[in-house]
């Protein structure tokens, strides 16, 4: 299992046997692929301070009891950047009446995508609702999970992720770490500093990782995901 961006908690009760979710996920991708190299490979891992700032905001608001004001952090900034522990909080949210109206498919929905990459409270809430629920509610909490994973699920944040380190390399000359081929040293999100080879050398290495995770088994040079005009990417 993969390390969490942050700690979950269990808030609420959970039943001891887990059920078998139904929702397609990473986990036998990413149990099968090599460990991870020292860069950023998953949505939300690895994030910039800016991020860390508002995670940090959002839990101390929960803590508080400033649920509106801890939903919206976790919906608006955190949510969209892949970050598995505000897919969980927002479950907790719903499920619990927290700042929003009580939404129990919702809640549902939202704790099957925090259990992408395996979390355990995640899938002992989404089993506890599970049981819970009737047909109706099983089946608007399968619709909601899959609009949610067309904005927020791991392989459609690892290939937006995919096509924006492509765009940097396409424009490496006279990008930011330097023009022609004698680029300069750049300070990355996660502190390091490396040399234009280094920095590209780390960029084609992640997307050959991602690549991988997708299950992919095409080489940098034959990968092409095309852009739309109207994509708005998310940063990491």
């Amino acid at each position: 299992m993969l390390n969490k961006t942050r700690n979950f908690k269990p808030y609420a009760p959970v039943l001891a046997a887990i059920l078998c979710l139904s929702f397609t996920s990473l986990a036998p991708s990413l149990q099968a692929a090599e460990a991870p190299l020292p860069v950023t490979t998953l949505p939300g891992e690895g994030s910039s301070e800016g991020i860390r700032i508002a995670q940090r905001k959002a839990d101390r608001a929960f803590e508080q009891g400033n649920y509106e004001r801890s939903l919206r952090i976790y919906e608006r900034r955190l949510a969209p950047k892949g970050d598995k522990h505000a897919h969980y909080m927002i479950g907790l949210h719903h499920q619990n009446g927290f700042g929003v109206e009580q939404d129990l498919p919702r809640a549902l929905a939202w704790y099957a995508l925090s259990a992408e990459r395996g979390s355990a409270e995640a899938r002992q809430l989404a089993a506890f609702l599970s049981d819970m629920l009737d047909e109706a509610d099983q089946q608007r909490a399968d619709e909601i999970f899959a609009e949610l994973q067309q904005l927020y699920g791991d392989r459609v944040l690892l290939v937006k992720a995919i096509r924006r380190d492509q765009r940097e390399l396409r424009n490496r000359t006279g990008s930011r770490v330097g023009g022609g081929t004698s680029p300069t040293r750049v300070i990355t999100e996660d502190g390091r500093n490396l040399n234009g080879d280094e920095y590209y050398a780390a960029i084609e290495a992640r997307i050959f990782y991602r690549t991988q995770l997708l299950g992919g088994t095409v080489t940098l040079g034959e990968l092409e995901l095309i852009d739309t005009p109207t994509e708005v990417d998310s940063q990491d």
